[in-house]
């Protein structure tokens, strides 16, 4: 198990640093006492809960709170464990010949800290939670196998997967996430009506959507002020062409349809994201 270069860099060093962090923040979830953890489950359950009425509406607020709070019991430490699991793999530098040893380390190392936070915790008078021990080695068990499967499928199909691809699926992730909250703020919260409503969030995403693709996804060099306003007018144009599709389909799905401005959300952004990427790629951000 040798990596690829003797030197570390400085970017392993600042996965290695946020490692160590995480580490110690899941050392402490897992050994203050139960009354305290309660309460950053409560918290935790309370903040999807939030997210979740946000977008759906849903007006049944004490059943899903119940719910999110027996989930959030284990899933906390298991997202803790698959968090952890990742930075370490990331301070490694993944570049490893044999995967398999990795994996394997990593869960030792996930159990000992894990393990180690329930031995603290029993010390001070708290039970052995042998489920959030179990949560949290399989929490990083699950993101270790997927880890490796992305890595197989970027040695596989590199012009699929690669950095400008992953960075665009995860700002238009980001973008998503800003298009449905404000959205949901509009739509659910002020009540403003469906394509009011749209309309808001279009503006907050695309704003943002161009400064992240310009600088990090495309990262796109432009000499003078006259090529950035060709290249922000042409991402206008097409994020108008794209908003479009966007109106269309929201009026056919909520209001037509009666489906739920949720659902309907997630699902128009899925065709707008690809939309959006064909015209950055080809024709907006397009080197010469």
């Amino acid at each position: 198990m040798k990596p690829a270069t003797d030197k570390p860099s400085l970017k392993a060093n600042l996965f290695r640093a946020a490692a160590a962090i995480w580490a110690l923040l899941t050392l402490i979830l897992c050994a203050i006492p139960e009354q305290y953890y309660k309460k950053i489950v409560r918290l935790s359950s309370n903040m999807a809960v939030s997210l979740f009425g946000l977008l759906f509406s849903s007006s049944d607020t004490d059943g899903l709170i119940k719910a999110a709070d027996e989930m959030a019991w284990v899933g906390l430490v298991a997202v803790f464990g698959a968090i952890l699991a990742l930075l370490v793999l990331l301070a490694q530098r993944i570049y490893y010949s044999d995967f398999k040893w990795i994996i394997i380390l990593n869960v030792i190392i996930i159990a000992a800290i894990i393990g180690a936070g329930e031995g603290i915790g029993m010390a001070f008078g708290d039970p052995f939670q042998a489920l959030r021990l179990l949560a949290g080695i399989s929490g990083g068990i699950v993101a270790l196998l997927a880890a490796f499967l992305f890595l197989r499928l970027m040695r596989r199909y590199p012009g699929l997967l690669n950095r400008e691809t992953i960075s665009y699926v995860f700002f238009g992730f980001l973008t998503t996430v800003v298009n449905i909250v404000a959205y949901g703020l509009c739509y659910n919260n002020i009540g403003l009506h469906n394509l009011i409503s749209n309309a808001v969030a279009w503006v907050a995403a695309v704003l943002f959507a161009f400064i992240v693709n310009k600088l990090y996804v495309f990262q796109s060099h432009t000499e003078t002020a006259a090529q950035a306003l060709r290249e922000f007018g042409l991402f206008i144009a097409a994020r108008l062409l794209s908003f479009g599709v966007d109106e269309l389909m929201m009026w056919i799905m909520v209001d037509v349809s009666r489906i739920n401005g949720g659902v309907s959300k997630i699902a128009v952004n899925i065709v707008v994201l690809i939309m959006n990427y064909i015209f950055s790629k080809r024709i907006i951000f397009k080197q010469p």
